[in-house]
Order: C-alpha cells, then sequence, then structure tokens
C-alpha cells in the first residue's frame, strides 16, 4: 500500500496540479487524488479501499480525456488499489 502512496504522491507533485487554479479539471484531480490516498493511509477496509478505487476511477474516466498519459497513469493507480482491495 505504501507503493502507490507513493505513486500517487509522484502524480501529486506534477506542475500542472501543484499549481491549479480552483475549478479546473487539474484541482480536482488534485482533490480525488488526495481523497484516495487519505483512504488509503487510513488503514481503511478492503471494502473502503475498493470504494475509493473506484470512485477515482469513475472520476477519471468520466473527466479525463482518454488518450491521455495521465488519464492512463489515474487509471493504473486506480487498478492497483483494486488489486490491493481483493488481498486485504
Amino acid at each position: 500500500m505504501i507503493e502507490l502512496v507513493q505513486a500517487i504522491n509522484k502524480v501529486l507533485m506534477r506542475e500542472e496540479l501543484v499549481g491549479a487554479s480552483q475549478g479546473s479539471l487539474q484541482w480536482y484531480l488534485k482533490n480525488n487524488l488526495n481523497d484516495y490516498k487519505a483512504v488509503l493511509e487510513a488503514n481503511s477496509s478492503a471494502r473502503d479501499i475498493q470504494n475509493a478505487s473506484k470512485a477515482f476511477l469513475h472520476f477519471c474516466t468520466e473527466s479525463m480525456d482518454w488518450d491521455n498519459p495521465l488519464y492512463k497513469e489515474c487509471c493504473r493507480l486506480a487498478e492497483i488499489g483494486m488489486k490491493l482491495s481483493k488481498n486485504l
């Protein structure tokens, strides 16, 4: 789980997210990543992690350009969370 949190932190440190203006897609992505990370850091149940992973993936799919490498990276983060939830 630590590796997933570190991967999320890496995405959060990207220039376009650090300086995201309120209301922009990047701002919403940053908030969703922080929410996802908070669930992982709280030693949540497998169900909570699964729900957070699904919610994050839903946000990405509904809000982001599917051809964008950042979208693909975020989907990978959600998939890792889903796998983690199955192994708890």
